[in-house]
């Protein structure tokens, strides 16, 4: 299986594509779903995942180009053989006994997944029984009885499916803790490779540039656009996990949202001044002169009991007490307490 090959897997079901091969019905999907499902795992038994390589041999695999599809295996290869079980019984349906071309692609491609799942097993057999086979499966994999993998299949699709049951943050991480912990040591290469150039030839960094671009630092979380994406440097990876795990919390006793956080030390001091004001901003506060009349302000928050002038501004300071934040960007899905913060915000995914 060529590096080549591998990188064109990469785009080979992307919506666009999906879409027009469905519809114009010049590809059999569930023979594509169950050679990309074959492919994904395959390619998870590389050396490149095993952690017996040494750091040696991985610098050699990165410069060639072994790493290239380890994002998209990593996020796809579960939906891949979930998608395939669904709807295997296509594969072997009555209709296509006629067409002996597709029928022979059939058995190739159920060959490739039976080595496939021999070795994807073999490599991941500790993570793989760390829960019993769910119920579901046998029915589910009905379709592959007649095989020799059908138990492999069924231990795999069991694992994927479990897994895709526990929710959006649970599939937010890899669900096998091997393959996670060599996409960790993976990442981490190239990152070493990127900041310490004089590590590589220059032919080897031209290598590493051509096959992995310049965004080599990735975000950890599976569902993220960025996982794959990436980023420049390291400290615009990091900026965006804080907005991932809202790190930066609030120590103010009894503060009600001192369990949500924030994504950065300047909304916290932002929230600080806001909520839990010291003595001496008590003091600005009271100093201020008034000269002007101050309007009606009628409407009261029921929280602190600050007042406005407009129901508008109290329903979005009453978000802030409660951190709800409903306006979401629809570039980076970074979310806001009001509607213009927001479309301030995507303003600069617009300017770049």
């Amino acid at each position: 299986m060529s590096i080549y090959l591998l990188s064109l897997a990469c785009g080979l079901f992307s919506y666009s594509c999906c879409s027009y091969i469905t519809t114009t019905g010049s590809v059999h999907t569930p023979l594509v779903q169950c050679n990309l499902a074959a492919l994904c795992l395959q390619y998870l038994t590389f050396a490149c995942f095993d952690v017996e390589t040494t750091q040696e041999q991985l610098q050699d695999l990165a410069v060639q180009g072994y790493f290239v599809f380890q994002d998209y295996a990593v996020a796809n290869w579960s939906h891949h053989l979930l998608n395939m079980v669904e709807i295997g019984h296509q594969l072997f349906a009555e209709s296509l006994e006629a067409q002996r071309e597709l029928q022979e692609e059939v058995q190739e491609a159920v060959q490739e997944l039976n080595d496939a799942l021999w070795e994807f097993t073999s490599a991941y057999d500790d993570d793989l029984l760390e829960e019993p086979i769910d119920k579901s499966s046998e029915d589910s994999c009905e379709a592959f009885r007649q095989y020799g993998f059908y138990y492999s299949l069924q231990l795999v699709w069991s694992h994927a499916h479990l897994h895709q049951q526990k929710g959006f943050e649970a599939r937010n991480d890899v669900s096998l803790k091997a393959l996670g912990n060599m996409l960790v040591r993976n990442r981490k290469l190239l990152e070493d490779l990127t900041s310490f150039p004089a590590l590589l030839a220059q032919e080897q960094q031209e290598n590493i540039a051509a096959f992995y671009g310049d965004k080599r630092y990735k975000c950890p979380k599976v569902t993220c656009y960025y996982f794959h994406e990436g980023f420049k440097d390291a400290k615009s990876r990091d900026r965006h996990i804080n907005r991932h795990d809202r790190p930066f919390r609030c120590t103010f006793p009894d503060c009600s949202v001192a369990d949500f956080g924030f994504g950065s030390s300047k909304e916290l001091e932002k929230h600080a001044r806001l909520f839990h004001p010291s003595a001496e901003d008590m003091c600005m506060t009271f100093a201020a002169p008034k000269t002007a009349p101050v309007a009606t302000s009628k409407w009261v928050c029921h929280i602190c009991s600050k007042r406005f002038t407009r129901n508008f501004h109290l329903t979005s300071h009453i978000r802030a007490h409660k951190a709800e934040r409903p306006f979401t960007c629809s570039e980076c899905g970074k979310a806001f307490t009001r509607s213009n913060d927001c479309r301030r915000h995507e303003k600069i995914h617009a300017r770049r």
